[in-house]
């Protein structure tokens, strides 16, 4: 199916993803479909639909997931914006998407609200852990005490960074870029760890982390997926693919100009090998997927 995600200049890029939910209280099937536009990477739309089953033993009908599936594919299509749909709800049905804070509304800082005590010491933990691991130099991360909506970072320099909600990151003062994103980290770290969505998409928030600290972060959060739970994670960061994940779980996108022409493919490391003892890190050396990018250009600077 990842074959046919390619964006080419005269095309829209679609996906869509079925997700089934069996609860004790709840039988439900739910379809994304996201299509993007040509040329704006910010004109995404969206289009969420459910179907509910009747599994109960006093049901006469024959009701299942299959039979849902129909119900789904007559829905007419009606794409949402997407930025709408997620400003209607922080975490939309099931769906949370971490962009990189050049995309517009990511740019914005968004605190978790929590329910109660517990929860909140939770977030605050983890909020701790997070930026200390970031920066050494932070002591500790508190809940301001004049605003409901607002932290406090305090430095070992006796300096303090107030981090209201709906600030600008890039308006944040004495913190590095990639202790700011540790708050948009912070924050699906909490929600994955209290199983609050299916799919999470993390794109590209650690490009100014340390490579260890990432795939500390990376493996922190697989572990607690829970079982109806998928993750997409993209990241330049080659270091990942010494990760013990399974063959199939990485994917590669090349870009390529070809006839005047821009697109981007994507391909599973499977296709290349299906065994599992191969390490990816060989795929990438051997440039099996044509992904490495070409420098010559840059090499020939010296000579002009």
């Amino acid at each position: 199916m990842l074959n046919d995600i390619v964006n080419k200049n005269e095309n829209d890029s679609k996906i869509e993803i079925d997700i089934a939910v069996d609860d004790i209280n709840n039988h439900s099937l739910h379809r994304f479909k996201i299509i993007c536009k040509d040329k704006l990477s910010s004109d995404m739309k969206v289009l969420v639909s459910h179907s509910f089953i009747n599994l109960s033993t006093a049901s006469s009908s024959k009701d299942s997931y299959e039979s849902r599936v129909k119900d789904l594919d007559d829905i007419k299509d009606n794409y949402q914006d997407y930025l709408e749909t997620l400003k209607e709800k922080e975490n939309y049905e099931g769906l949370n998407i971490i962009l990189k804070a050049t995309e517009p509304f990511f740019d914005t800082i968004r605190f978790i609200k929590t329910d109660n005590q517990q929860d909140e010491k939770t977030y605050l933990d983890i909020l701790n852990r997070v930026f200390k691991t970031l920066d050494n130099s932070i002591l500790d991360v508190v809940k301001s005490k004049d605003s409901d909506d607002a932290y406090v970072i305090r430095h070992d320099s006796h300096y303090k960074t107030i981090i209201q909600d709906g600030m600008k990151l890039s308006l944040i003062p004495m913190l590095s870029s990639g202790t700011k994103y540790g708050i948009n980290i912070a924050n699906i770290i909490y929600d994955i760890k209290k199983n609050k969505n299916q799919i999470y998409l993390i794109d590209e928030q650690f490009s100014y982390v340390n490579s260890d600290v990432e795939k500390a972060m990376l493996t922190t959060i697989v572990s607690m997926l829970g079982a109806n739970e998928q993750i997409f994670f993209t990241t330049h960061n080659m270091d990942i693919l010494d990760l013990r994940f399974p063959f199939h779980s990485f994917y590669f996108m090349k870009k390529e100009f070809i006839d005047g022409k821009s697109s981007i493919s994507v391909n599973c490391g499977s296709e290349a090998c299906n065994k599992n003892n191969m390490s990816p890190n060989t795929i990438i050396d051997n440039d099996i997927f044509s992904t490495a990018p070409d420098v010559n250009m840059i090499f020939e600077i010296k000579d002009l």
